[in-house]
């Protein structure tokens, strides 16, 4: 696709405008072991610790500022406070951002990555959400990310088995709405950690200015199952986000330390 460009790229292309969902392709290097084996996942937090993550987008854009093909990647990571009254926050913090296109890397502006948030955890469970969004912007992928809790099984479950992914609003306790299904699809190790694979599709209804908009996400997770973290998140999008906006591919890395030292030496 040819590119045009007018203006100033960086601060036309709408990075963080994925239309307000509340949800989060390195391929696995471990064969799939089917088994019989029950497998209970659940997340748990603990005080003080880091965690750093890395998101890959592949976008096709055609707007007035640009069309094209494009490339971002975006870091992150979550930080969780002391335990205090048997509470403790997890604060998830975008620290940068790139966009790769027409051959080149340019640096996102603070203003375009995406808000970050605060989660109160108690007794391993989200109990409220606050959005740090001092630009007014939709939420974007700062809500994508906790789409790793809602595909979490709510029992133990065999490969094959099927069960529902329910989203719950912290803030409104008892709030719970069907969005999709999930299905376990075996055990694999993933960045040396053991891990089930999580394969989920979710449908997310948007209203917005009166108008509604379905968008259909199919995506694999890897839990890890000692702490229930999500390791790695590849989901297969072809969704119009917006007018001239499409998800081609998303993914969503778990570093290892390793990988973030490499990372801030460039």
């Amino acid at each position: 696709m040819q590119n045009r460009i007018k203006g100033s790229l960086l601060y036309a292309l709408p990075f963080v405008i994925l239309g307000g969902a509340a949800f989060h392709t390195a391929p696995a290097r471990a064969l799939v072991m089917q088994d019989a084996k029950e497998y209970t996942v659940k997340r748990t937090y603990a005080a003080k610790t880091t965690d750093h993550y890395r998101i890959k987008m592949a976008l096709t854009v055609d707007s007035p500022q640009y069309s094209g093909d494009l490339d971002a990647e975006m870091r992150y990571k979550e930080v969780a406070s002391e335990e205090k009254d048997g509470e403790l926050k997890l604060s998830t913090n975008f620290i940068s951002g790139t966009a790769k296109v027409g051959g080149g890397d340019f640096p996102l502006p603070e203003d375009q990555l995406p808000p970050s948030s605060i989660r109160t955890i108690k007794e391993n469970k989200t109990v409220k959400r606050e959005v740090i969004n001092p630009n007014k912007k939709d939420e974007g992928l700062a809500g994508l990310l906790i789409i790793a809790e809602a595909i979490l099984p709510s029992k133990a479950v065999k490969v094959g088995d099927k069960w529902d992914v329910e989203f719950e609003d912290p803030n409104n306790k008892g709030m719970k709405v069907k969005i999709g299904v999930a299905t376990l699809t075996g055990a694999e190790k993933v960045k040396d950690l053991d891990t089930v694979k999580i394969n989920w599709k979710v449908t997310i209804t948007d209203t917005k200015d009166g108008k509604t908009k379905k968008l259909d996400f199919d995506g694999d997770t890897n839990i890890e199952i000692k702490t229930g973290r999500a390791i790695q998140t590849k989901i297969k999008a072809q969704a119009n986000i917006q007018e001239g906006l499409k998800i081609r591919g998303l993914q969503i890395d778990l570093l290892t330390e390793k990988e973030v030292m490499e990372l801030d030496k460039k």
